[in-house]
């Protein structure tokens, strides 16, 4: 174990050629699936109950200390929309972005692992569409995944300057983010464990048998992000993570009573209820097959 700028990294490695698997944890303070599941892991493979055969295994429990120590989503602005190398870091997110993007940079595959805030099923974000990062995002153990973050964001004014998957594709990495389920649900770190699990067996990294699998993957497309207004505004009611919605469907009112509705048949997406003004509010997908 090493210490840098008061991040913990866990780093195992073999004599056998492999790959390098680098799975990252509390890139949102708020969210400890993924620390309980490492803090997990790596306990079990210091008592040798699991043992790496090949390759070389990079673990980070905790990527947003200070955030993590308040509880609370960031400290001056989300590390997941500036995932990125900076030039002149200012913000402390900035800077802990320039060090962990140096993790990135010398693995093969990344898993990062979260937790949302809305009622709902754990899901695959899935941004890129290669065969590697298919196979990848279809054995960590998830039935529902997501597509079409990037398109999203193509022309959301500058809304995400950076984030993890993103960057990794940018460096010719397999990369998949896996929301484990709402952040008190205690069933997400044994999702989280089960995805760190099933990526090494997938890998060839370790000898053991796939603890879950789906045949048929849920396949949702991200269609369009909406952002709180100016003004702010309110859900029109407790809308659940992946539920279905109709065409013409209220969704949402602006504090000047503008109504904002679904343009066609549609999934809501990660909707957020302490969402401040210009922040993501939710989203909406539709479903490529079931």
């Amino acid at each position: 174990m090493s210490e840098s700028e008061n991040i913990n990294v866990y780093h195992y490695k073999t004599n056998i050629p492999g790959p390098h698997l680098l799975v990252l944890g509390a890139i949102h303070g708020n969210e400890f699936c993924g620390p309980l599941a490492i803090k997990h892991f790596t306990k079990t493979i210091e008592e040798n109950r699991l043992n790496l055969k090949s390759g070389c295994l990079t673990l980070i429990p905790i990527c947003n200390p200070a955030a993590f120590k308040q509880n609370k989503r960031f400290v001056e602005k989300n590390l997941n929309r500036v995932f990125k190398k900076h030039t002149d870091p200012k913000l402390y997110e900035e800077k802990l972005a320039n060090i962990l993007t140096g993790y990135i940079d010398i693995c093969d595959f990344m898993l990062d692992l979260h937790s949302q805030s809305s009622p709902g099923l754990p899901f695959v974000f899935q941004d890129y569409e290669d065969t590697k990062t298919n196979n990848f995002a279809r054995t960590v153990g998830v039935e529902t995944i997501i597509k079409g973050w990037p398109e999203m964001y193509a022309d959301a004014n500058g809304l995400n300057a950076g984030d993890t998957a993103n960057y990794a594709h940018e460096k010719n990495k397999i990369g998949i983010v896996v929301e484990c389920g709402q952040h008190e649900d205690a069933r997400a770190p044994h999702v989280a464990y089960l995805a760190i699990v099933n990526s090494l067996i997938h890998l060839g990294m370790i000898d053991k048998p796939a603890t879950q699998s789906h045949q048929n993957h849920k396949i949702i497309r991200g269609q369009i992000v909406f952002t709180v207004p100016e003004e702010g505004g309110h859900l029109v009611k407790e809308w659940q993570h992946l539920q279905n919605i109709s065409k013409g469907q209220e969704l949402a009112v602006s504090s000047t009573g503008k109504s904002i509705r679904a343009p066609y048949d549609s999934v809501i997406l990660l909707p957020k209820y302490a969402a401040k003004a210009s922040e993501e509010w939710f989203y909406l997908g539709t479903h490529e097959h079931r």
